[in-house]
């Protein structure tokens, strides 16, 4: 049954986004690929529209960058599928199918989210920081954080890959638009667990993330993360108090405090 939509945000990637949606345009389970592009400078465009032809796959144009979440909220707006796979535009599917993701979701009615594995482009080495725990002020003092949680139910999966249903996706207002990139993903998995619904990793799933084997970041690129820190910090209930101490830490220790 062809009762997935994959969604795909776009921002100057254009030959990293045809090859992640040349990697789910063939799957027997896919009804259309959404690619949301976040107003690219360049022939981004007009690359995608031209190799969208005689494929299910939709352009969808935004005149300004929206950033991340709110990018992949107006690409679920055109989605008419019973599901929603979200799939970053450096990665791709390249073991298991969107049937097996659908599949969990038809028969648990108590999961929210399910992800497949993450992988380092080598397609070996598994992405440590694609699921774990939910930050807390105490959690990022004590490093719990960066530690690698091996459970096949985290508390949060990463926005990179993961399937959820529509009609959920929608019912809890899809991504925060207050994040323009990073922690939108923990902040929707947080609200996935208050609802009640769970999150699960299927092993037997897979996708490797080109952007996983990075870690260095522009000024302009950690201003954003820790902005977006900040906002999930107040979402949890974290006292003014916590956040102006945390933010003497960070300033003070750096990368140790992230």
């Amino acid at each position: 049954m062809k009762n997935v939509d994959v969604v795909i945000v776009n921002y100057r990637a254009v030959e990293l986004t045809k090859k992640a949606v040349a990697s789910v345009v063939d799957d027997p389970s896919l009804h259309e690929v959404l690619v949301f592009d976040n107003a690219s400078p360049d022939n981004d465009l007009e690359g995608l529209r031209e190799f969208a032809k005689n494929k299910p796959v939709r352009i969808i144009a935004s005149v300004d960058n929206l950033g991340f979440g709110q990018g992949n909220n107006s690409a679920v707006e055109a989605s008419s599928a019973q599901y929603l796979f979200f799939l970053n535009c450096d990665a791709e599917l390249f073991e298991g199918t969107l049937g097996d993701l659908s599949a969990e979701l038809e028969t648990d009615r108590g999961l929210g989210i399910v992800a497949p594995k993450v992988f380092l482009p080598d397609k070996a080495t598994i992405q440590r920081d694609a699921q774990g725990i939910f930050p807390t002020f105490w959690r990022l003092l004590s490093g719990q954080t960066k530690r690698y949680v091996q459970s096949q139910n985290p508390d949060w999966v990463s926005g990179v890959a993961f399937m959820a249903r529509s009609k959920d996706f929608r019912d809890l207002g899809g991504f925060d638009k207050r994040y323009f990139m990073y922690y939108e993903d923990i902040d929707l998995c947080w609200r996935y667990r208050r609802s009640g619904k769970g999150i699960k990793i299927n092993n037997q799933v897979k996708v490797f993330h080109l952007g996983g084997a990075s870690h260095d970041s522009t000024p302009a690129q950690k201003a954003n993360y820790f902005q977006s820190q900040e906002i999930y910090l107040r979402r949890i209930g974290t006292s003014r108090m916590a956040l102006g101490l945390y933010r003497i830490l960070r300033g003070l220790y750096g990368r140790k405090y992230q």
